[in-house]
């Protein structure tokens, strides 16, 4: 959204995985690209349908009984 040509900007805060976020930041600082220009990107190509993201569930289970000895 922008107003007049300029975007307006909202805060954006959710729990992110630390090393994740830690190993972002050091790749953005490389790179020379500030952390919400690319996070803006990275959304903005998920909107275009640019790129897409699969979700994947893993369920373990294993049985409560101690084994018989």
């Amino acid at each position: 959204m922008s107003k007049g040509g300029v975007a307006i900007r909202k805060p954006f805060n959710t729990p992110i995985d630390t090393d994740i976020q830690t190993e972002f930041k050091v790749k953005c600082k490389q790179q020379g690209i500030k952390y919400n220009d690319a996070i803006e990107a990275m959304m903005q190509a998920f909107i275009d349908e640019k790129i897409e993201i699969n979700v994947k569930t893993v369920y373990d289970v294993s049985s409560k009984k101690k084994s018989e000895e």
